[in-house]
């Protein structure tokens, strides 16, 4: 027998039979998939959007803020918002009616919108509304003392919602439908006003005692600073006072112990004697002012008689010293009399440029009938001074 190749008739029958049966079964499911896939791809859309409009609309409610000048209908404003049911087309300028439409609940969302270049600032409004199943944005700007409709866009359709507004923000409800109209998705939104203090007096008043508080802080500082500028300047001071005091008392000790020394070597008989010696007339004080200056350089600076000034250093070329205490000692010949003789050396320090002045004083006695200057009672040096400036140590 000879043999067939291919197909026979009823091979390719059979074949075609199986076929059309599996594409029965296949075509179906990948119709189903095909639906599902774009139903899936439709919701996310759909969800999506839906995200973005409540986000949309939230920070438009938090960026309001109030507007400080005046237009048509400001009156119904209150926290740069308002909340209305108005279901009329919105034409050009908005007059007092529409904003006599003010509610609690509505399809209108009134927003305040201020914005800035940063050198003007420019007066905006923005509108949302729900409108016969659309969501309107209106941008309105305000032209002399009202509010103009400047650009007008509907953002989505198939929407339906509405603005409810609280104390301290709005709330927001809508539903959505899909293009079939078949399914609704209920979204909910809600956003905070700016927080604004309504008592501006307030303000005021904590703004002064922030800076009283800061003034008297800053006083406070500064004077307790001062104070202990003072007590350092106070310290240094008595630093600097107690160095010269030492220095002059220094001085004076040596002045002092050389006198003692010459005494005790038996130069001298007694510290008037040292002040006061003189090789003319014994004593400077019973000469003349032609030389006013004793053996060891002390100059006779002041006689005094009982306490008043006779004599002082200047005041003439040709005093006789002498003639002055007698002529005192008659003018009191029945009193205990005392001439204090001022006698005083003055030593120049080159370094700090400075004089230090050393001034002894010697009470000279005269008993009651006693008339002759040279034949005193008692001498003795009462009183040794050193001194420079102001300072004094004795």
């Amino acid at each position: 027998m000879r043999k067939n190749s291919g197909f026979s008739l009823l091979e390719l029958i059979v074949t075609l039979g199986l076929f059309s049966i599996f594409s029965l079964l296949i075509f179906p499911l990948l119709k189903v998939s095909n639906t599902l896939n774009n139903s899936i791809t439709k919701q996310s859309l759909f969800e999506k959007d839906s995200a973005k409009i409540i986000s949309l609309i939230e920070k438009s409610i938090k960026d309001s803020n109030i507007i400080k000048g005046n237009y048509i209908g400001k009156e119904y404003v209150e926290n740069g918002a308002i909340v209305l049911q108005y279901d009329k087309e919105i034409y050009l300028g908005l007059t007092e009616n529409f904003f006599k439409n003010k509610t609690s609940k509505g399809n209108t969302l009134f927003l305040e919108y201020p914005v800035s270049d940063g050198k003007n600032i420019f007066y905006s409004f923005i509108i949302f509304r729900f409108y016969y199943g659309e969501l309107q944005v209106i941008e309105c700007k305000k032209i002399n003392n009202e509010v103009y409709v400047e650009n007008k866009n509907t953002i989505l359709e198939n929407i339906y919602g509405y603005f409810e507004k609280i104390e301290n923000g709005i709330i927001i409800e809508m539903e959505i439908l899909d293009s079939d109209f078949l399914k609704a998705r209920s979204l909910k939104g809600y956003a905070n006003f700016k927080k604004r203090l309504k008592n501006r007096a307030f303000i005021l008043i904590g703004t002064l005692i922030l800076i009283v508080f800061i003034l008297g802080n800053f006083l406070l500082g500064y004077r307790i600073i001062y104070k202990k500028g003072e007590r350092l300047n106070s310290y240094f001071s008595t630093i600097s006072i107690d160095s010269k005091v030492h220095n002059l008392q220094t001085l004076a000790y040596d002045e002092l112990k050389r006198i003692d020394k010459e005494i005790s070597s038996g130069n001298y008989q007694s510290g008037a004697e040292y002040i006061g010696f003189e090789e003319n007339f014994n004593r400077v004080w019973l000469g003349n002012s032609k030389n006013s200056y004793s053996f060891n350089r002390y100059l006779l600076y002041r006689i005094r008689f009982n306490g008043k000034t006779c004599y002082k250093y200047g005041d003439g070329d040709n005093k006789n010293f002498k003639e002055i205490i007698l002529v005192n000692l008659y003018s009191y010949p029945y009193t205990n009399n005392i001439v204090t003789i001022e006698m005083k050396k003055t030593l120049t320090n080159p370094k700090a440029n400075n004089q230090v002045s050393l001034l002894a004083k010697v009470d000279i006695e005269y008993e009651k009938g006693n008339k002759n200057p040279l034949t005193p009672n008692s001498e003795k040096l009462k009183e040794f001074v050193v001194n420079f400036e102001n300072s004094v140590v004795k």
